[in-house]
């Protein structure tokens, strides 16, 4: 099926919810994998499947 973007917009995601919590030390894999997620090829993939990224801002 195709869908028609022009039905709903893209889903917007903040780049916070793709940061690894709680401060701890991460497995390297872990790591290498948080920082996938911020990359442009990362990126690039959200946005083929309808995913755009949205800067989180302090307070609002």
């Amino acid at each position: 099926a195709v869908l028609d973007d022009s039905l709903a917009p893209p889903i917007r995601y903040p780049l916070a919810l793709i940061e690894p919590a709680g401060g701890g030390e991460l497995p390297p894999g872990a790591m290498s994998f948080y920082r996938w997620l911020r990359s442009e090829q990362a990126a690039d993939v959200f946005r083929r499947h309808g995913f755009l990224p949205v800067a989180v801002r302090d307070g609002g």
